[in-house]
């Protein structure tokens, strides 16, 4: 039977598409947030995610559904909203979308758009980047995923073990724990020498919790993504701390309306746009206009085009770069320092205008390291645990276990 997830904040829309499916041909499970369907859906892995795409707080329904793909990526996914255009439904077809439903709809809406979802082709056929385990609090193997299984080939137990203590050595099993801020360097019992690196779920209800494996040559990359995933609370304060407005320049219109909402919830002003002219208009308009996010897939011209008109018109202008990870060192050869790997958090955009180094790009720790702006002169210091080097300003006003991730070379 078809196993359908619904994700609506609204009581009434919840209730009515879980009323429409309960016809004896899908199994059913509801969330109320984009967390709650994230816990939910690590476990139950549905085929089909029905998600509103404006949820409360700063998980949306994008970021379920490329969360979930993470686990299993043929899942198909509806995305549902009140906010209805031309260019949304462009957006949801470039992020292989089954369908794109308007509120409100009919009962018999519903229906059909999950059944065709459960009838079409899957949206990815290829493996994540993420190799992800479910294990029992016996350490017992529930559930592997493709990436997962592809890793554990290598080992001496291979793809059919059935505990984590046939992968690790007891002492890797019994430091789980170590591994729900950071990524630790994990050996798997293996007649190749390999090198893996761990991050791991505090357990949930009843002691399960679900593990994230990749071979230590893989760099550490969807921190943000990992991160949802293994539900990790963030810490970093969220609200405002700047005084200038920020201007949205991207051509998905699902991530503007989130944006917006997300930034305006925190504080601030912000403008949103597909077209490079209008964001002219608006920063010769607005001199309180200090930070445009600009997205590498310009609807005409080139990135290129975009970062030298808005430099030229206005030199104060802090350009955050916003794409895949491939485009991070295209954006640098713009002069683009600043960049946000999609799906990024509020937190995530705060950190990069503030030049933070929140996290070892190798490990994961948390950092209390900045890079140095122009008029300063950063300093050799090293990752804590890991040892990886970085030329930035220490952040000492941050709380005493944070600056202890940090320490000067030997």
């Amino acid at each position: 039977m078809p196993k359908v997830l619904i994700v609506d904040d609204e009581e009434d829309y919840r209730l009515l598409m879980k009323i429409a499916l309960s016809d004896g041909r899908y199994d059913v499970r509801t969330a109320s947030s984009g967390r709650e369907a994230i816990d939910v859906g690590t476990r139950y892995r549905p085929d089909v995610v029905v998600a509103d795409w404006m949820l409360k707080n700063h998980i949306h329904g994008l970021h379920v559904v490329e969360t979930l793909r993470a686990i299993t990526p043929d899942i198909r996914s509806i995305l549902v909203t009140g906010f209805a255009s031309s260019d949304l439904r462009t957006a949801a077809t470039r992020a292989q979308v089954t369908d794109f439903i308007d509120k409100p709809f009919e009962r018999d809406r519903i229906q059909a758009s999950v059944q065709q979802a459960v009838d079409a082709k899957p949206t990815r056929t290829s493996n994540p980047a993420l190799g992800i385990i479910e294990v029992s609090p016996d350490g017992s193997i529930v559930f592997a995923n493709g990436r997962a299984k592809e890793l554990l080939d290598d080992t001496d137990a291979g793809r059919g073990a059935a505990n984590l203590s046939d992968v690790f050595s007891s002492e890797t099993v019994t430091d789980l724990d170590l591994a729900c801020d950071r990524w630790i360097p994990a050996p798997p019992r293996s007649a190749k020498s390999l090198s893996w690196c761990v991050r791991s779920q505090k357990p949930v209800e009843g002691g399960g919790r679900l593990v994230i494996i990749r071979r230590a040559s893989e760099p550490p990359r969807h921190h943000t993504l990992v991160e949802m995933l293994l539900g990790v609370e963030d810490r970093r304060p969220v609200l405002w701390p700047f005084d200038g407005r920020v201007l949205v320049l991207d051509t998905d219109a699902l991530l503007r309306r989130a944006i917006v909402g997300t930034l305006e919830d925190c504080g601030t002003a912000c403008y949103a746009t597909d077209s490079v002219s209008h964001a002219m208009r608006l920063m010769k308009k607005d001199e309180g206009l200090t930070y445009v996010i600009l997205d590498f897939e310009m609807p005409t011209g080139t990135p290129a085009q975009a970062v030298e008109k808005i430099t030229k018109l206005r030199r104060d202008i802090i350009i955050i770069g916003t794409s895949a990870l491939y485009h991070r060192e295209e954006f640098a050869a713009l002069g683009v320092e600043r960049f946000l790997q999609k799906p990024w958090l509020v937190a995530d955009l705060i950190s990069s205008i503030q030049r933070r180094i929140d996290r070892c790009s190798d490990c994961g720790l948390s950092l209390p390291l900045r890079h140095p702006a122009p008029e300063e002169v950063g300093e050799s210091w090293m990752c804590a645990f890991c040892g990886s080097r970085y030329c930035a300003i220490l952040d000492d006003s941050l709380p005493p276990e944070i600056v202890r991730h940090a320490r000067r070379p030997d």
